[in-house]
């Protein structure tokens, strides 16, 4: 499913995964992956969205929707090799520095929190 962003108003930050065709008016983003993810890491990524939006906007004040497209940015965990060592990647797709996020682990962070079996 696509995820949906509200980006201003009394639910500023809301992230929320849709499953079926959806319609939204104004103040809402639909953000499109790069590359295709699990239900597990959207809502890792929906959590760090929603967290980093209560710290740095207010509803109906320095709401999201001035800023998303501009500087709104989440850090991600960086994959690492059997060494230790960031994964890069020379394209530089999801970051200027070449880093890669490590999507397995964020999955496998969720699937073990308790009643993730229930998701």
């Amino acid at each position: 499913g696509t995820m949906t962003l509200a980006l201003g108003g009394s639910f500023l930050g809301a992230c929320f995964i849709q499953r079926k065709p959806f319609y939204t008016a104004q103040n809402v983003a639909v953000l499109s992956e790069k590359v295709p993810l699990s239900d597990y890491v959207k809502l890792f990524i929906a959590t760090l969205i929603r967290n980093e939006c209560k710290v740095k906007y207010q509803a109906f004040g320095r709401e999201l929707n001035a800023h998303f497209r501009k500087d709104f940015t989440i850090k991600l965990p960086v994959a690492h090799d059997e060494n230790g060592l960031n994964v890069i990647d020379d394209r530089r797709e999801f970051s200027d520095e070449g880093y890669i996020p490590d999507w397995d682990w964020m999955e496998q962070y969720i699937k073990s929190l308790p009643y993730s079996d229930r998701i």
